[in-house]
């Protein structure tokens, strides 16, 4: 049986077990970008009372 090998979209080599790993570094970074935009508009929660 031949190894598979996986291709990010780069063309470098990548391992099947990375990939779940990019896609969580990703929505953490997306989620992170939310968080940020929210505190700076003034709609998160937890930051309500920072400015009390």
């Amino acid at each position: 049986m031949q190894p598979v090998v996986t291709v990010g979209l780069d063309g470098s080599p990548e391992s099947p077990a990375a990939a779940p790993r990019t896609a969580d570094e990703a929505e953490r970074r997306e989620l992170a970008r939310l968080a940020r935009a929210a505190v700076h508009h003034g709609r998160c929660p937890v930051a309500v009372g920072a400015h009390d």
